[in-house]
């Protein structure tokens, strides 16, 4: 599992202790409270900080819309972190916490997005995927070929997919039972 020049892993809803992970690579984990938006920044940020590893990033497409300017930054900072932008349409870890309208969002072409925003600036490469074996694809892509580049791969999933570890924390937790009455 993993590449040994990968590291660290940022992700707000991914609890990546379980997997094991290369000698010399980090985690970054943002569950304690709802910062919507906090991966993209901190993605940049890390990237900068460790320019002689490779940053790999997941984020839901509710957070990255808020912050998703920071790609523009990223390129002009020749990055080469991989994105996996998981869309499943809408803001899914707050329906668990707190169903409501305003957790439907428009979905978005997150590829046409950030093709917009590199601009043939740069060294950028898009993938949108709905399978397996594209997702599978895309990863060998960006670990070969596209190593050079900021690689964004967009993942297509359910509107209902979460976490398992978010559903075990809320069946758990008392305080979130009551945010749902």
């Amino acid at each position: 599992m993993g590449h040994p020049k990968t590291s660290p892993r940022i992700s707000p809803d991914i609890p990546l202790d379980i997997w094991p992970l290369p000698k010399g690579c980090g985690y970054e984990l943002q569950m304690q409270y709802g910062s919507i938006g906090w991966a993209v920044g901190t993605t940049l940020r890390y990237a900068q900080v460790v320019r002689n590893k490779r940053v790999i990033a997941s984020i839901g497409d509710g957070s990255f819309r808020v912050t998703a300017q920071d790609v523009s930054t990223m390129l002009r900072c020749e990055q080469r972190t991989i994105i996996f932008l998981i869309n499943n349409g809408g803001y899914t870890t707050e329906v668990e916490i707190h169903d409501g309208p305003y957790n439907v969002i428009k979905n978005w072409n997150y590829t046409g997005l950030v093709d917009a925003i590199h601009n043939g600036e740069g060294k950028c490469w898009t993938a949108k995927v709905l399978y397996e074996e594209e997702l599978i694809n895309a990863i060998d892509t960006a670990m070969g070929a596209k190593s050079d580049c900021l690689c964004f791969i967009e993942v297509i999933v359910h509107k209902d997919d979460t976490t398992l570890m978010f559903v075990y924390l809320h069946l758990m937790s008392p305080s979130m039972h009551n945010m749902k009455d």
